[in-house]
């Protein structure tokens, strides 16, 4: 793409001069899209205006290209603009000596993927400066794009793919122009096209959407039914109602049986469903008391809940124990202090507890399970009972890697000669994995 002439920045800047007055908004960024040609593509550029300093009456007016993409490509270029959460698009002007270099300033143009629903790094719904420029195309001079359409980009590349687009603006639907999955799908399914054509004044008069629209359409209802039953739906929004249950429904039976909490209902229902429990019985989707069910559910889960958990943690001690079993000969390493392996997963939960690190907190359970992992705890030989240091080693490797104290602390140097001497010395002894 080429870069913009004298004469069309200064197109640019006559336009922000007209529409702006030098003492409004002295030291905000506006934004302007600016068409160029290239051949029989279209090229939507966005340039950034601002004032300069001085005399609010002869304040000069910076101009600077930010962004730029053309129909035919997938890629937007980006320059010297960043996107905030809270303040938007902000500019970086140090160049022009108006603003300090901030820290994500960067060198030159860099690319990033066009995406017609991400806001990221588009500059979306600004002011088009030179719209006319689209009737020089053989390509786009029936092109009926409007401001009330849309971001132009976002329009013209729907255009490309589907120019009976443009039937659905002149019809009063421009709201849709950029509406790509739904112009495709017009496209394809001619029912689809007769359906909004038969409704096209009940849609422009009460502005329905995409979403109802396709919803009539596929249940074979009328407009305002859809629109009623979108905004059932949405009221159990957040609470994760099963799409099995109709939301009207849903909502008639918690107004009747005064039941106060979406989620609560929303949370019974998933329960029943995890439990197998068929949701098209209405003696388990709309129960006549819901309390009394819900805690019969609730403690039918908790006690599943309970023998998984007992299984498991069944399964782990057995792990544990067939590894220490296994690896024995670590408490037989001679030296200052004793070494003593885990036995179940109560003693790693001990052993977390004592000194307050993490080694308890179920993660290293499932390394030792899985084989790539020991654990073993060094005592004073007088009290071996007593967590002194805990120390991990990594059977691919070899290697000890973690040696800690009490909260983590680091052992002292006897401690640590000890697990680098004998203790290294008898793990490496160990089959690797």
């Amino acid at each position: 793409m080429r870069e913009l002439t004298r004469l069309e920045e200064q197109a640019v800047i006559d336009y922000d001069r007209e529409h702006h007055k030098p003492w409004n908004n002295m030291n905000r960024t506006r934004f302007y899209k600016f068409l160029t040609l290239e051949g029989d593509d279209v090229e939507v550029r966005t340039v950034a205006c601002r004032y300069g300093k001085g005399h609010y009456a002869i304040r000069p007016v910076f101009m600077k290209e930010v962004q730029r993409c053309s129909v035919d490509t997938t890629r937007m270029f980006v320059k010297d603009v960043c996107s905030h959460p809270m303040s938007g698009y902000v500019v970086d002007w140090s160049r022009e000596g108006l603003s300090k270099v901030p820290e994500w300033a960067a060198d030159g143009w860099f690319g990033v993927g066009y995406q017609a629903s991400s806001h990221i790094w588009k500059i979306r719904d600004r002011p088009v400066i030179n719209p006319e420029v689209l009737q020089q195309t053989e390509r786009f001079k029936y092109c009926a794009w409007q401001p009330s359409c849309g971001d132009i980009l976002d329009y013209l590349k729907v255009y490309a793919a589907y120019p009976r687009v443009e039937l659905l603006v002149k019809a009063g639907l421009e709201v849709m122009g950029c509406k790509s999955g739904f112009v495709a799908q017009l496209e394809k399914d001619k029912r689809l096209m007769r359906f909004v054509m038969d409704n096209i004044a009940s849609i422009k008069e009460f502005r329905y959407g995409v979403d109802i629209i396709r919803l009539a359409y596929a249940k074979g209802i009328d407009l305002c039914e859809a629109m009623h039953r979108i905004a059932d739906r949405r009221h159990f929004r957040g609470s994760r109602l099963p799409r099995e249950i109709d939301a009207t429904k849903a909502l008639a039976y918690m107004r009747a049986h005064k039941v106060a909490s979406a989620w609560d209902y929303a949370r019974y229902l998933r329960d029943c469903k995890e439990l197998g429990r068929d949701l098209s019985d209405t003696k388990v989707s709309f129960p006549i008391d819901l309390k009394a069910r819900r805690d019969e559910i609730a403690a039918i889960k908790k006690e599943i809940e309970r023998r998984k958990d007992a299984n498991r943690r069944k399964e782990m001690d057995k792990a544990i124990a067939t590894l220490a079993v296994n690896l024995a000969r670590l408490e037989n390493v001679k030296g200052p202090f004793a070494v003593v392996l885990p036995k179940k997963e109560a003693d790693l939960k001990k052993e977390g507890k004592s000194l307050h690190h993490c080694v308890g907190d179920g993660v290293y359970a499932d390394k030792i399970k899985s084989g790539g992992l020991v654990i073993a705890f060094i005592r004073r030989k007088r009290s071996r009972s007593s967590s002194f240091v805990t120390v991990s080693f990594d059977r691919k490797t070899r290697k000890v890697v973690q040696c800690y104290g009490l909260k983590n602390s680091k052992p002292d140097k006897r401690v640590l000669d000890f697990i680098n001497g004998p203790f290294q010395r008898a793990a490496q002894r160990i089959k690797a994995i």
